[in-house]
């Protein structure tokens, strides 16, 4: 066996404030994971800093408009955050596995990307320097990492070759 085919988790945050921003995703992603796999629709929202304190709190969770979509803001000044708050990551649910579709031509099952963080996820957390949290329909808990990057003309830019780091959280949510 090769040391590519064996899955490596994602280690735990290390710094006080990447612990606590990492204790406030867990915890809502906890709280929401029912909710969202019963209503059959994302949730999601954002982890700010205070600008001043320092002291770490969240916005939502926020209700999307369906399975594999939900909007936490991210378009709005501040990404709808607090005044003297910095948003520092986000996070949001995968409630399903598959999705049974009814046509006239007969029913149709696609299987959907629940245990990824699939490329709208990326973008969002790549074009703006932002960690991404996650939980999927088996409570397993992921983090995405973006890649590094540079300020260009007020916008957060990575170099097209490189890639975030994706995984599985060294914790799991039980029940």
């Amino acid at each position: 066996m090769s040391d590519e085919s064996i899955e490596r988790p994602q280690p735990r945050a290390t710094t006080r404030e990447g612990i606590a921003i990492e204790q406030l995703a867990v915890s809502a992603l906890k709280k929401i994971i029912a909710t969202s796999k019963s209503e059959n629709r994302e949730y999601g929202g954002v982890i700010h800093r205070h600008n001043i304190t320092g002291e770490i709190r969240k916005t939502g969770p926020f209700k999307g408009d369906r399975d594999n979509h939900v909007d936490v803001a991210q378009g709005k000044p501040n990404w709808g955050c607090p005044e003297n708050t910095t948003p520092v990551a986000w996070y949001h649910t995968h409630p399903v596995k598959e999705r049974i579709t009814a046509t006239p031509q007969g029913v149709v099952r696609m299987t959907m990307e629940w245990d990824k963080f699939i490329e709208g996820d990326k973008v969002i957390s790549d074009g703006n320097n932002m960690i991404g949290y996650m939980i999927d329909p088996d409570r397993q808990l992921w983090r995405y990492d973006p890649p590094p990057g540079f300020m260009l003309n007020g916008k957060w830019t990575t170099y097209a070759e490189d890639k975030g780091v994706w995984g599985k959280l060294q914790t799991r949510i039980n029940g």
